[in-house]
């Protein structure tokens, strides 16, 4: 065009193609052709086919094989594009292409740049089984970038290609893997999609392989059903028919926490269903079922499982609103109305049946009459005919009934019943009056309930889905807490915002302020004000008078709850959601991050080999000085051992002051530092440079109660800070060792309950831990009668060992040689041994009872060949046991008493300290002699030591930390003469 003088223009300009490396291509193409063109005439030879294709394939495939960290795209890639339509080189243009597309999102967006969508989705009708793994691949990986492909898979029916490889059993996991996720992403938010994977049998095909050995399989697997029949009622009710939350819950144990927390976003999606009959006794069943089954989940160690947890349970408190209104009335109302029985049921003309049975101070039914009454709500026909001013008619009807219940004038009768039953008087009563109450019924949207006649325990169980959703609320890991605050709140916010809230409340609360009686029979309270059916009171035992009750009752008027299902809240924890929403036809649970998160396995390069496992990168270059430096240390342990003999430990290597005192020390096996532990903080010294690396405050975010434990776990490589709370939390930091600053705070991992129902003792221990590093399992105990194993792998408690005391676990040991051995310091003097091979209630094997107080510590010893059982308790009696037998096979008395005492787990070292006595004694339990005291710091003036808080010996080397009252951290060490010679 250009030779007649014609410019092709376009907008937006194109970029210059004429000079594109591609044309060379074509020219040695062509001179290939036409070089053959006089022996080919000449007849001399035969014509050879331009290997201008393949040529182009292995010029892609050496690109793969040298690209570094670069993001351009190959010159190649258009060209292999077209091999997808040659049937001979489809297969080996499809591995590659594959190849291209696992180095990350930037190489799917430049595929997707120069059209292979067209290519690959014509594909997808291919019948050939040996294209199905690699297509398989590529799909899952356009999908993970670019989700808006579904309606096109939707269109041309590729979806159907993916659920005939999930369904096909004898393909490889992997690959069935990808199907599920590719099946997961078509229906993701698109109805259309929904509808024709459900036709398609995906329900059933994703139901029948959720046993399958593979755990990215049967987490995926959840995820698909869960998208497939979120706000979708026939895919739900395609399970329900399938029995899905019987296998689903089956789910909730799995050993890896994805697929947990996978299971329950299935269930949780599974309940939150929006048709018309969701109210039938199936429904209610089922949801019941599974609630109850959610609930066992409180306490799972993933903070993953319990965000998705909160948010199931979220979804229940919007289908059933009604319900949680009265529960969490029970909940806010339960210490004040402690002596009474009071239950709630929906009747079948929709009004709130309130009972209330007097119950004794052993909690049993005291016989006699109960007092019951009928609350209005939106369906009642009282809806239609209320009137008066609301604050005005409650006070009066109030006051009326607190007057007749103090001179003894209200009287037992029958139990009352639904407006119809109403006495002439009453009904006529309630008649008079303007229309504000009428107004606020008319107001109100419906809300799901379930059907009337409800048993107590299907009431009990809306209580207990309350209570769980407020024990989340106080959960350890903050955006979980954060989470179910912001439903709980909500909740309570809407609660507030009606007037009739303040009529129901007053109901109650007037319910409350006058328990039953088995005395007086006689008439009934026409109390139309209130809405109130056939209430039965009777006098009140204390004889409370009129004016405490109305005083009482009038402080309620403004905070109680009101009834109707409020809008779905927002996510959004900022948003108010003030507005009710009638024609709203979809109900929204807390949205979470689970499913995103998961998409992003399928957008990372699945092939390429992890960097840490490349010799010549530099994360491989840190480990591998990491494990060198680790041997040295523990070689260093075992030289510095040998002459410890005549060895004294006072030579003072660091000191410092703490603003506070410190409750805890720990440190790092095999880098320079030492964690001190305060009460709700912690700071990090760098003993080497004596400066402190960083202090960190437990704000009320997370915890306020007292830290009494921490270890450094995965201390080998990439450390970690777990440390334990007095309340039974756990919390794990990384970073724990950065700078001051905004930018480098330490980040919590993940945060659980360890221990649950701490007991209420005199001498408080707090959590008691003990770290196994080579098995991952964290054990637990303190101010309980067990100890708990958890397994960090698993993010699961993996056993409950009795401990068979009647008294606190004060320290924990355990045998890291044989991993079989767990022993336990009790209050009350004894050291009990158990083996975590036997079952939990027959593993207590040995109890040795020789000491006479409180263990103040105890430790199994590796020193040498053998193992030994060191116990210290707090009279100053330290003794040593041979794990076969029953006494102890060496006794030492320190000093009248010791209130903290360290033992090195590799040598023979016993360190220990009591108020009285401001001095440190360390004491050689192989030789039975004294090393040495310490009374006074170093230097010409070195004052006395403060009284001891804690004592720690470092795991490898002789060091011995000291954390006084006084605020005073002091590192001591072997002599220096002594270091120097070695």
């Amino acid at each position: 065009m250009r030779s007649y003088k014609c410019t092709p223009e376009s907008h937006p300009a194109l970029p210059p193609t004429h000079q594109h490396p591609l044309w060379q291509a074509w020219d040695l193409a062509l001179d290939h052709v036409l070089s053959q063109l006089p022996d080919v005439h000449a007849g001399k030879k035969d014509y050879e086919p331009s290997q201008f294709f393949s040529q182009q394939l292995s010029a892609f495939q050496v690109w793969l094989m040298s690209v570094g960290d670069s993001k351009s795209p190959p010159q190649q890639l258009p060209i292999v594009l077209q091999f997808l339509l040659s049937q001979a080189h489809r297969l080996q243009a499809l591995e590659l292409l594959g190849r291209f597309l696992d180095l990350g999102s930037w190489a799917v967006h430049s595929a997707l740049t120069v059209g292979i969508f067209p290519y690959v989705l014509k594909l997808l009708g291919s019948k050939l089984r040996e294209l199905q793994p690699i297509l398989m691949f590529i799909w899952a990986k356009i999908l993970a970038v670019d989700p808006s492909c579904q309606k096109d898979l939707v269109k041309d029916n590729g979806y159907k290609y993916f659920v005939q490889v999930l369904g096909d059993t004898s393909m490889q996991c992997e690959y069935r893997t990808m199907a599920a996720f590719a099946i997961s992403a078509v229906v993701n938010k698109y109805p259309m999609g929904q509808e024709r994977c459900l036709q398609s049998g995906v329900v059933g095909t994703c139901l029948g392989q959720l046993e399958e050995p593979n755990p990215v399989l049967r987490q995926w697997l959840a995820i698909c059903l869960g998208r497939l029949w979120q706000n979708f009622d026939s895919a739900r009710w395609y399970g329900a028919r399938d029995n899905a939350h019987d296998k689903l819950i089956s789910l909730l144990w799995d050993e890896i926490p994805d697929v947990r927390a996978a299971a329950v976003f299935a269930l949780g999606t599974y309940l939150l269903n929006t048709s018309e009959d969701g109210t039938s006794e199936m429904r209610v069943t089922i949801d019941q079922a599974v609630g109850s089954a959610l609930l066992q989940l409180m306490n799972d160690a993933s903070p993953v499982v319990r965000m998705e947890l909160a948010s199931a349970l979220h979804g229940l408190t919007l289908l059933y609103e009604k319900q949680f209104h009265i529960a969490a009335l029970h909940f806010s109302e339960g210490k004040r109305v402690a002596a009474t029985n009071l239950t709630t049921s929906v009747t079948p003309t929709g009004w709130i049946h309130v009972t209330i049975a007097p119950q004794d101070s052993d909690g049993e039914n005291e016989g006699g009459s109960t007092a019951s009454t009928n609350i209005p709500t939106p369906n009642s026909p009282l809806s239609t005919s209320l009137s008066g001013n609301s604050q005005h008619s409650i006070s009066n009807g109030i006051d009326s009934l607190a007057s007749h219940a103090h001179n003894g004038e209200l009287q037992s009768s029958s139990v009352g019943g639904p407006p119809g039953d109403l006495p002439p008087t009453s009904r006529g009563s309630i008649s008079n009056g303007e229309a504000s109450g009428k107004q606020f019924f008319e107001d109100l949207p419906k809300s799901k309930s379930a059907p009337g006649g409800a048993s107590l325990g299907a009431r009990n169980w809306y209580q207990q889905i309350w209570r769980g959703m407020v024990y989340l609320a106080s959960d350890p890991f903050p955006k979980v807490a954060d989470a179910a605050q912001h439903v709980v709140h909500g909740l309570h916010d809407k609660l507030r915002q009606k007037p009739q809230a303040k009529m129901i409340g007053a109901t109650l609360v007037a319910s409350y302020s006058a328990p039953c009686s088995p005395k007086d029979a006689g008439h009934t309270v026409k109390c139309a004000t209130l809405g109130a059916a056939g209430m039965k009171f009777r006098q009140p035992k204390s004889g409370m008078a009129s004016s405490a009750i109305m005083s009482r009752v009038k402080s309620e008027l403004t905070s109680l709850p009101p009834t109707g299902r409020p809008k779905a809240p927002s996510p959004d924890p900022s948003s108010s959601g003030d507005e009710d929403d009638e024609g709203e036809s979809s109900l929204h649970a807390l949205s979470t991050q689970f499913c995103d998160w998961c998409c992003k396995y399928f957008a990372n390069p699945l092939m390429k080999q992890p960097s840490e496992c490349d010799p010549a990168s530099p994360g491989y270059q840190q480990r591998e000085y990491r494990f060198i430096r680790n041997h040295l240390v523990r070689e260093e342990m075992a030289r510095s051992c040998l002459p410890l003999s005549g060895s004294r430990i006072n030579d003072q290597i660091f000191v410092n002051r703490e603003a506070r005192p410190a409750q805890l020390l720990k440190f790092h096996p095999y880098q320079p530092q030492l964690a001190v532990i305060h009460r709700n903080c912690w700071s990090i010294w760098d003993i080497e440079q004596g400066s402190k690396v960083t202090s960190f405050q437990e704000n009320c975010t997370y915890s306020t109660a007292k830290i009494t434990a921490a270890e450094f776990i995965n201390p080998h490589d990439i450390s970690f800070l777990l440390v334990g709370s007095e309340d039974g939390a756990v919390h794990v930091w990384r970073d724990y060792c950065q700078e001051n600053s905004e930018a480098q705070k330490p980040t919590l991992v993940t945060a659980w309950r360890g221990l649950l129902d701490m007991l209420p003792v005199s001498k408080r221990v707090g959590m008691v831990l003990e770290w196994e590093q080579q098995t991952g399992l964290l054990y637990a105990s303190g101010d309980v009668r067990h100890v708990r194993v958890w397994d960090t792998h698993k993010e699961l408690m993996v056993q409950d060992i009795p401990t068979h005391a009647d008294s606190s676990v004060t320290c924990l040991t355990s045998d890291s040689a044989e991993r079989s051995l767990l022993i336990a310091g009790c209050g009350d003097g004894t050291v009990r041994l158990y083996d975590r091979r036997q079952p939990s209630n027959s593993s207590l094997v040995l109890t040795l009872r020789e000491h006479q107080g409180w263990i103040v510590n105890v430790l199994m010893q590796q020193y040498g060949s053998e193992s030994t059982i060191v116990s210290c308790s707090v009279g100053g009696e330290v003794k040593t046991w041979d794990p076969r037998f029953m006494k102890s096979v060496g006794t030492y008395n320190l000093s009248p008493t010791i209130n903290v005492c360290d033992i090195h787990p590799r040598a023979p070292l016993l360190a220990c300290a009591s108020h009285q006595q401001q001095a440190i004694r360390i004491f050689n339990l192989e030789r039975n002699e004294v090393l040495n005291t310490i009374r006074y710091h170093d230097g010409f003036m070195g004052q006395k030591i403060g009284s001891s808080n804690c004592l720690a010996f470092h795991p490898y080397k002789v060091l011995l930390a000291h954390g006084g009252v006084d605020g005073m951290v002091a590192i001591y060490s072997t002599e220096r003469k002594k270091l120097s010679g070695r």
